[in-house]
């Protein structure tokens, strides 16, 4: 006879001991529609939150140039490990993964310096938007023109 399977709740303790995550998505994401407003139908409501978006962007910036001053002071050479003929090819071999990993580092810094700058832009995107649509609900109707 095959063993019972666990219960919903045994796996929860055995998954989660010090008790179940949160359930939903965290309320702090910049694109996560407020929690007090009720489930939408059809087009639903989107908001962005332009500010928490940049205070990301200046987060990742802050992020990425500690990042750097580690890398800096990772820019070291092994020249030798012992006096034996191993330790120094093993030298070698260090010098050349240790280069290697920093080469990933420098690769990181970059792609994630573009992405901070990617979420600024969208910010500020998401901002002239929002502009343009506050001007023109705010035009005033011509006096010439009649309702319907």
């Amino acid at each position: 006879m095959p063993p019972k399977d666990p219960s919903d709740d045994d796996l929860t303790q055995l998954l989660y001991p010090h008790g179940a995550p949160l359930a939903g998505p965290a309320s702090s994401s910049p694109t996560t529609p407020p929690a007090t407003s009720p489930p939408s139908r059809g087009a639903g409501r989107y908001e962005v939150r332009r500010r928490e978006l940049l205070k990301v962007a200046d987060e990742m910036r802050n992020d990425i140039k500690a990042v750097e001053q580690a890398v800096q002071a990772l820019k070291i050479q092994v020249h030798q490990v012992g006096d034996w003929d191993v330790a120094q090819q093993l030298a070698s071999k260090v010098n050349t993964a240790h280069t290697n990993m920093l080469d990933v580092l420098d690769q990181y810094v970059q792609v994630a310096s573009a992405i901070a700058g990617q979420v600024e832009n969208s910010a500020k995107t998401y901002g002239k938007a929002e502009q343009g649509a506050k001007a023109a609900s705010q035009t005033p109707t011509p006096k010439n023109v009649t309702p319907w």
